[in-house]
């Protein structure tokens, strides 16, 4: 069973008005870390999933899996460039 979850992001123009965040019952308790952080940033904006098997389990973008609880390297990066202080 994979870990499943979805950010939808509702914007007027290039401004984020709302975005909703759904998580389905069915994920592992140890998988809901993971999964919050991933539909939490692309709740963001970052609505990319990375289709790469080089990211498995290295990125929070991947799309065949991760079980990333912390951003760190390209993924604080790219959040950092997205959302510049």
């Amino acid at each position: 069973t994979s870990a499943v979850g979805m950010a939808r992001v509702h914007t007027s123009g290039s401004v984020i008005r709302r975005a909703d965040v759904f998580i389905t019952t069915g994920n592992r308790e140890r998988d809901l870390p993971s999964v919050m952080l991933e539909e939490v940033i692309q709740s963001l904006g970052l609505l990319t999933d990375i289709h790469n098997r080089r990211y498995h389990n290295k990125s929070i973008f991947s799309e065949t899996g991760s079980r990333t609880k912390r951003l760190k390297g390209q993924d604080a990066k790219v959040l950092r460039m997205h959302y510049p202080k």
